[in-house]
């Protein structure tokens, strides 16, 4: 009988040290937790499209802009941007703008960009977005007259933006946003282009998506 109390008192002692050990194995400290707390940090990714002029008033699509960077402050993001621009009209078709007189013109611009929300958990909040880096200026050249281009004449000069908006809250992550302003291109007599003819006013509309990431 003993035997059997003393059997029955170890087992029920096992079980309440198991079930207390689930319950807190999750919560108990450990050397890790004493040297290293983790850290968070919050980032962005956005896709967008537009329109732009130029000085002589030609305008021309921006057919897409993508930006990844971080996002400091719920109000403050850095990070990096690529833009790519049709010129004059290629020759499988599409838009047909006429800023340059030769055909398969385009424009890449690329650098870092910073981005302001104020008031950013608002639904609708401000945007303010300035950019500065480089701006590739040049024509695809088809020397043989059959398919493909054998040829790239570029040119790179300064870029910079300053544009303002408005961003509008969609979800938790995700975001849509419009801004317009002035983009500043350093070209020089280049093509059939004045100095500086590539500066103009932009349009873009496009969606940001945000999200935090922990590192443990």
């Amino acid at each position: 009988m003993k035997r059997s109390v003393t059997v029955l008192g170890v087992v029920f002692l096992i079980a309440t040290l198991h079930v207390s050990a689930a319950q807190t194995a999750h919560e108990r400290e450990t050397i890790i937790d004493g040297v290293w707390k983790g850290f968070s940090f919050g980032s962005y990714a956005s896709v967008g499209t537009g329109v732009a002029a130029s000085l002589a008033g030609d305008f021309y699509p921006v057919v897409m802009e993508l930006a990844a960077g971080f996002r400091i402050r719920p109000w403050l993001a850095v990070g990096a941007y690529t833009s790519a621009s049709q010129l004059s009209p290629f020759d499988f078709g599409g838009f047909r703008p006429v800023v340059l007189s030769r055909a398969n013109g385009y424009g890449i611009a690329s650098g870092t960009e910073v981005i302001l929300t104020p008031w950013a958990e608002k639904f609708v909040h401000p945007f303010v977005r300035i950019a500065a880096g480089g701006r590739s200026v040049g024509t695809l050249v088809d020397e043989d007259g059959t398919e493909g281009y054998e040829a790239v004449v570029e040119y790179r000069f300064f870029h910079a933006a300053l544009s303002l908006g408005a961003e509008v809250n969609i979800g938790a992550h995700s975001s849509v946003f419009v801004r317009s302003g002035w983009q500043f291109t350093g070209n020089n007599r280049i093509f059939d282009l004045d100095e500086g003819e590539l500066s103009g006013a932009e349009i873009v509309i496009g969606g940001r998506f945000v999200w935090n990431t922990r590192v443990w």
